[in-house]
């Protein structure tokens, strides 16, 4: 019976951390004027946030490079 709401609660988390996702690139598809979510906004929106970025380890196809670059001053 655990089992059953182990897997409940982990459907769960992944499907808030889906939903998170595309929220944050639809943020970047409307900050870029556009009307459709790309490779590279699931990319922006999963590298600029911490907690997604240490828990989705992929590499898209697509979502180009992000510049590691320090800030200039």
């Amino acid at each position: 019976m655990h089992y059953g709401k182990a897997k409940a609660k982990a459907v769960s988390r992944s499907q808030r951390a889906g939903l998170q996702v595309l929220e944050l690139a639809g943020n970047a598809s409307k900050d870029l004027k556009v009307k459709r979510i790309t490779p590279r906004h699931l990319q922006l929106a999963i590298r600029g946030d911490e907690e997604l970025d240490s828990l989705i380890k992929a590499t898209i196809a697509g979502g180009g490079e992000l510049c590691s670059c320090s800030p200039q001053k």
